[in-house]
């Protein structure tokens, strides 16, 4: 998968007294997996009020293509800042829940704030980390996976977020953005 930023804690320290309590219910769905995906349409994902990066260091579409892997991030300028598509093409039935349920125990570890994104894909996740809990219009990363495909955002949202009610609050927007992503997926 992709880099995941932020997943410990500012003194590195993945455990401690800092680790968020595990709600009962599970970003997961139950649900078959997704199909086997294989590429992305056209040149990745477009969302409205930002544009991609094409130029300069942080430029869009690099990553992996080859018969194992298609890796992407894109670069944005905007409300979202960026996207990313991890496809394992060399396990095509391959299930990458066991991934998003892996990014949820570190975010919580790390003290993190998570919250369930009910109906998207095979289960999404929205984290928000620790350092940014009661900022004004923090960076938040969103998490998705279907069949043999990891996607993520990060985007600005509005507003103060302080607990999970706040971060769930946000989840339309933030599957919203999820979608945009996983409509570009494309079998082989």
């Amino acid at each position: 998968m992709l880099a995941m930023g932020g997943c410990q804690n500012a003194a590195g320290d993945p455990g401690g007294d800092s680790a968020a309590p595990v709600p009962a219910e599970s970003v997961i769905s139950s649900a078959h997996a997704g199909p086997p995906w294989y590429s992305v349409a056209g040149d990745g994902p477009e969302f409205s009020g930002s544009a991609r990066v094409t130029t300069g260091p942080l430029a869009s579409l690099n990553g992996f293509d080859n018969d194992a892997q298609f890796q992407r991030l894109w670069a944005y300028t905007g409300r979202v800042r960026s996207a990313t598509v991890d496809i394992n093409r060399a396990e095509p039935g391959a299930d990458n829940r066991g991934s998003l349920e892996q990014v949820e125990r570190v975010s919580k570890i790390a003290g993190h704030l998570v919250a369930a994104l009910p109906g998207i894909g095979d289960g999404g996740l929205a984290v928000l980390d620790r350092e940014k809990k009661g900022a004004d219009r923090p960076l938040v990363r969103a998490h998705a996976c279907s069949g043999n495909a990891s996607v993520s955002v990060l985007m600005y949202v509005d507003g103060v977020i302080n607990d999970e009610a706040d971060l769930t609050a946000h989840s339309p927007e933030l599957i919203a953005a999820l979608n945009e992503v996983l409509e570009d997926l494309r079998p082989r």
